[in-house]
C-alpha cells in the first residue's frame, strides 16, 4: 500500500465503522419499541456492534499488513497498557450507563406531564370526545396509546374546547412540556448521541489510530532499509483538521533542509497523535550534509501568533520557549508506546513487532 493509497483505506475503514454503529442504534431503537428491557436493549446493540468492530479490524489489519491477524488477536492488542477488549469494556460501560439514564429521565418526563394532564382534565370533566381528538392527535402521541391512556395524552386541540381560561392555560402548559421537552424524537436525538456517536468516534478513533501507526511503522522500516535514501519530509495530510504539533514537525527548519526535512532516522514517526494522518515521506532529490539547528522550532513557535495551538497549550509553549526540548514536553504523561518517536527507533505497533 502506497503513502496516497493509505487515506482512502482510512476513510473506507470509517465510513464502514460508522455504518455498524448506525445498524446497531437501529437495533437498540426497534428492541426498546417492542419493549425490550433498556438495560438487555443496549447490552444486546452494543454486542453486535462489538463484534462487528473486532471483525472489520482483523481484516483491515490482514489487508494492510498482508498476513493474518484474526479477530482474537485484535481483541488482545495492547493499548496503552491495557487489552483492545478491556478499553471498549470501559467504553461499554459509559455508553450504558448514559443511555440508560436518557432513557429514564425521558420516561420520568413523561409520565409526570401525563400525570398532570390527567389531573386537570379530570377536574373538569370528561366532555370532550376522545374519539374526535384521536383523529387529531400529533402522531408520536397518537401511536401506540390506548383506551385510558388517551386521557393522559389528550392533545391542545381538545384543550382548545375548555372554555375556563384558567384550565386552558394549565392544560396548554402541561401539554406543552409533553410536546416540546420529552418527544420520541427528541429521544432519538439523545440516544443517537450516546450510543451511535459515541460508538463510532470511539471505535473510529483506536481504529485510524492504529491501522495507521501499523502503516508506519511498516513503511518505516522500508525508509530505514533503503540505502540510497538519506532523508524524509515530515508532511501534513491533506485532512490534517487545525493547526496542532503537526504543524510543528512539518514546518520547522531543524536541519538547514527546509521546513520538515529530516535525516531519516530522525523524522518524527506518525501518528503522533489520535487521528493523525500525517507521513513520513522520502525525499531522494535532496543531499547535502545536515546543519543543525536546536532553536528552529522556538523560533518557528515564538515567531507565530498561534503558539499555543501548536503545541498544546500556553503552558507547553511557555515550556518549549524556556528552553525545554520539544521530546520531554510532548512526551510528558503519554505512555510509552504512545510517545513521539523517530523513524530510525523501529516498529512500535505490537502487530508489525511481531514479525
Amino acid at each position: 500500500m502506497t503513502d496516497d493509497e493509505i487515506d482512502g483505506f482510512l476513510s473506507r475503514q470509517a465510513g464502514e465503522i460508522e455504518r455498524r454503529a448506525e445498524a446497531a442504534y437501529q437495533r437498540l431503537l426497534e428492541s426498546i419499541r417492542a419493549g425490550t428491557a433498556a438495560r438487555s436493549a443496549v447490552q444486546d446493540a452494543y454486542d453486535s456492534f462489538e463484534g462487528e468492530f473486532y471483525g472489520l479490524l482483523a481484516s483491515a489489519f490482514t489487508d494492510l499488513l498482508t498476513k493474518r491477524i484474526s479477530a482474537d488477536r485484535v481483541r488482545s492488542m495492547p493499548l496503552a497498557g491495557i487489552t483492545l477488549s478491556d478499553r471498549l469494556y470501559q467504553n461499554r460501560q459509559l455508553v450504558e450507563s448514559t443511555v440508560l439514564a436518557a432513557i429514564n429521565r425521558h420516561n420520568q418526563a413523561m409520565r409526570s406531564a401525563r400525570e398532570l394532564a390527567l389531573e386537570l382534565y379530570d377536574g373538569y370533566g370528561n366532555d370532550v370526545d376522545l374519539l374526535d381528538v384521536r383523529k387529531r392527535l400529533p402522531r408520536y402521541l397518537r401511536d401506540g396509546v390506548t383506551g385510558d391512556e388517551y386521557a393522559r395524552t389528550i392533545s391542545r386541540y381538545a384543550a382548545k374546547r375548555l372554555k375556563t381560561p384558567a384550565l386552558r392555560a394549565a392544560y396548554l402548559e402541561a401539554l406543552d412540556a409533553a410536546e416540546a421537552g420529552r418527544p420520541q424524537d427528541k429521544l432519538n436525538r439523545m440516544l443517537r448521541t450516546a450510543f451511535a456517536e459515541r460508538n463510532r468516534y470511539f471505535a473510529n478513533r483506536i481504529a485510524q489510530t492504529e491501522l495507521h501507526r501499523a502503516y508506519m511503522d511498516t513503511r518505516g522500516g522500508e525508509l530505514m532499509a533503503d540505502q540510497s535514501l538519506e532523508f524524509v519530509q515530515y508532511r501534513l495530510s491533506p485532512t490534517h483538521p487545525q493547526v496542532d504539533i503537526c504543524d510543528v514537525h512539518a514546518k520547522a527548519d531543524l536541519y538547514g533542509l527546509g521546513p520538515g526535512i529530516y535525516p531519516k532516522g530522525r523524522a518524527p514517526q506518525p501518528p503522533v497523535h489520535p487521528h493523525c494522518r500525517c507521513k513520513a515521506t522520502p525525499r531522494y532529490d535532496i543531499r547535502g550534509t545536515p546543519n543543525e539547528r536546536p532553536d528552529a522550532i522556538r523560533e518557528l513557535v515564538q515567531g507565530r501568533g498561534d503558539g499555543a495551538r501548536l503545541m498544546g497549550s500556553e503552558a507547553r509553549m511557555e515550556r518549549l520557549l524556556n528552553g525545554e526540548p520539544l521530546d520531554s514536553i510532548v512526551n510528558d504523561g503519554v505512555p510509552e508506546d504512545y510517545r513521539l518517536r523517530r523513524l530510525g527507533d523501529g516498529p512500535r505497533s505490537p502487530l508489525v513487532r511481531d514479525d
